[in-house]
């Protein structure tokens, strides 16, 4: 029988867990190497363009820093998550403060989580681009449960200031769309431009656990 072919572990160019234990899941190789560059914009570009924008800047961070030696694989994947709600773009809060800001303006309201992403394979150059929009609804909360859900410090961090799959979810009534979304990976857009692009997804469930570099 012949040897199933199976792609080299792909480059998770970002520092998001949630992103690598998605693709650990759904038992993708992966190595984590973040890529870091500047997310400040003027406000201008709509929510969906400037997801897509920050998905190809990190991108183009990666190939520019990660020398050439340093590149164990060839595919490199870049996301970016954002919130939009009512034309308001809503990134990570800083603060506790900023933190309430944005669980009250949840509360009793709905909003948009889009991501954007980008799969590039440096042999051939060429780059696989998609974005998936799920809308989140929140129950009402009043004061307490505000800052009861402030208190567990699962706004850290994270855009939005929630977290979907932990306590979070207690809050929101109902979603529209890609439940991985909310976490910053939706498989099913992922897969389908790993479908694109011809990575080849191994059918094991072996040796599918990230490889991150030592600290130091």
């Amino acid at each position: 029988m012949e040897k199933q072919r199976r792609s080299p572990p792909l480059i998770l160019a970002s520092a998001s867990p949630r992103r690598s234990r998605i693709l650990s899941q759904i038992g993708i190789p992966h190595e984590v190497r973040p890529s870091h560059t500047n997310e400040d914009h003027d406000g201008t570009a709509s929510p969906l363009m400037l997801a897509r924008h920050l998905a190809e800047r990190k991108l183009q961070s990666y190939l520019e820093t990660a020398r050439s030696s340093e590149r164990k694989s060839p595919w490199v994947l870049t996301a970016d998550t954002l919130i939009d709600i009512e034309g308001q773009i809503i990134g990570k809060p800083d603060n506790r403060e900023e933190a309430r800001k944005m669980i009250r303006s949840f509360s009793g309201n709905s909003h948009e989580v889009i991501t954007a992403l980008c799969l590039h394979n440096t042999e051939s150059e060429a780059t696989y681009r998609d974005e998936a929009i799920t809308k989140v609804v929140f129950a009402a909360m009043n004061s307490e449960e505000v800052e009861w859900y402030l208190d567990t410090e699962e706004w850290k961090g994270v855009a939005g200031a929630y977290r979907i799959q932990n306590r979070g979810a207690c809050f929101i009534s109902s979603i529209h769309g890609s439940y991985s979304n909310v976490m910053g990976l939706p498989i099913h857009t992922f897969y389908g431009i790993v479908r694109q692009s011809g990575y080849a997804m191994s059918c094991s469930d072996q040796e599918h656990q990230p490889k991150t570099p030592p600290l130091g």
